[in-house]
């Protein structure tokens, strides 16, 4: 990543070092103390929100955000340092702005932070009220790592925190391990995924509870990502909401669960006018895996919205049919002979070519060919991608007690490669692996998000993968592609 992205990201990864060395500064040195507490109090009153922009946009220069940061850095380390006496200081700082009627979004979210690092949990319900009458969007990156760190604990007193910070859906969080961006519904997944599958039932109560539709949105989600079935009438429910926003939210959770009475309602998803809209429903039929919904979305490869149409590549390569393998690579080919096209756009047709290469065929050739030739290289093709879940006849198996022990070894470890358990695969989980098993994967997958770093990323969609199968199993003859979800 830039320089620039670096920087952009660095008040807020100061703010998640102090929770973990609360005496060092950036690069690790001891940052001499200059200021007593209510200088600290005073350097984090009115910080400007331009300290908070990517340099290249901000109205200030890069030496004034170095210079700030440094300044922000001393302050929070002081009041951390001054524990209960600093938590005393904030406390009333806070009335100060309520008996005022002040608006100060972002002291608010440092208070929230702060008083998390000295009190831990035993003022949960405090940090929850402040971040509730907080506009989160001042400064997101905060308000994810205070519910990020409540998430550890796992207690449930930590809980309204995160509920909390379900009321947001613009928010980009930047990760301190490899300066990764993670945005919605995916920051929403890794705080509630660190709490883990006991979190969940009070995450539907909130949702059943929510007049907001962020947090609506955001509860559907992580319920969704999470295979929690108790949540699937509440979200098909609001699959059919006049707000957009909860209805895109609803449609993306009912792919991942997949059941097929769905079917309908991701369908129509597609068939909307409203352009985000149609980008979750794509999103959602890319995870349903039916390809009957491959017809929807070959004549948006054409769409006057690039992002459009790159999910609508993305779509037609996920559900593989013959017919939208066509359509997909001549307007590929069209693209890539046109001047000035984003080089993202004239790869198209480099994607679909590698994977047809496999079967022996190039793209131009697999176009050349009758419609029962397409037919039976596309089988080919998804025949070798589900492949990888079946077991095969001289695999090792997995039994299990083994399952359990591997889970139970990945967690102590925070990720699931390398280790005793490295020979383990998708189809070696599966073969072992009951409905029953799902809270344990979704333990694992909390621990490894941990990390919080591209690194953990693969692992994570290995989990889900696996745990969106599991959990289709309960409802659905094929739980990965198919010609009609039944």
């Amino acid at each position: 990543m830039s320089m620039s992205r670096k920087k952009f990201a660095g008040i807020t990864i100061l703010l998640f070092a102090i929770s973990v060395l609360s005496s060092q500064a950036r690069a690790g040195k001891k940052v001499e103390k200059k200021m007593d507490l209510e200088a600290a109090i005073a350097a984090l009153r009115n910080v400007d929100p331009e300290l908070f922009k990517d340099p290249e946009q901000s109205k200030r220069k890069r030496s004034e955000i170095n210079k700030a940061e440094d300044k922000i850095m001393e302050a929070q380390q002081v009041i951390h340092k001054a524990g209960k006496e600093g938590a005393a200081r904030i406390k009333q700082e806070l009335k100060t702005l309520k008996d005022k009627n002040e608006k100060d979004d972002i002291f608010r979210l440092f208070a929230a932070f702060l008083l998390c690092g000295i009190e831990g949990l035993d003022g949960a319900k405090e940090v929850a009220a402040i971040l509730d009458m907080t506009e989160l969007d001042a400064n997101f990156n905060t308000a994810f790592f205070v519910a990020f760190g409540a998430s550890f604990y796992q207690d449930p007193k930590g809980i309204p925190i995160l509920i909390a910070c379900l009321r947001n859906r613009k928010g980009v969080v930047f990760a301190p391990n490899h300066f990764i961006q993670i945005c919605w519904p995916e920051n929403q997944a890794f705080i509630w995924g660190v709490y883990g599958p006991k979190g969940l039932p009070a995450l539907h109560d909130a949702l059943k509870a929510a007049t907001d539709p962020m947090v609506k949105a955001s509860a559907m989600a992580v319920l969704g990502v999470s295979q929690y079935l108790p949540a699937i009438e509440t979200v098909r429910a609001m699959a059919g909401d006049t707000d957009s926003g909860i209805r895109s939210a609803a449609v993306l959770a009912l792919g991942h669960y997949g059941d097929p009475q769905d079917f309908g309602s991701i369908s129509a998803a597609l068939n909307e006018t409203d352009k985000e809209m149609k980008v979750w429903a794509i999103r959602s039929a890319i995870l349903y895996g039916d390809l009957r919904m491959a017809e929807l979305i070959i004549p948006l490869l054409k769409h006057d919205d690039m992002v459009m149409r790159l999910w609508a590549f993305g779509a037609i390569r996920s559900l593989p049919t013959p017919e939208g393998w066509s359509a997909a690579i001549q307007v590929a080919d069209e693209v890539k002979r046109q001047k000035g096209q984003p080089p993202v756009m004239c790869m198209q047709s480099e994607v679909f070519d590698s994977e047809l290469k496999k079967c022996g065929v190039t793209s131009s050739e697999y176009l050349k060919k009758g419609k029962d030739e397409q037919q039976a290289l596309i089988k080919q093709i998804i025949h070798a991608r589900e492949g990888q879940y079946i077991l095969k006849p001289n695999d090792r198996k997995l039994t299990h007690d083994e399952l359990l022990k591997a889970c139970a070894d990945w967690k102590k470890r925070g990720r699931i490669i390398g280790g005793d358990y490295e020979w383990v695969e998708h189809r070696h989980i599966l073969s072992a692996a009951t409905v029953a098993d799902i809270d344990a994967l979704l333990e694992v997958r909390g621990v490894v998000m941990r990390r919080l770093s591209d690194e953990c990323l693969p692992e994570i969609e290995i989990l889900e993968d696996l745990t969106r199968r599991l959990g289709r199993s309960r409802y659905r003859k094929e739980v990965g592609l198919t010609e009609k979800a039944e």
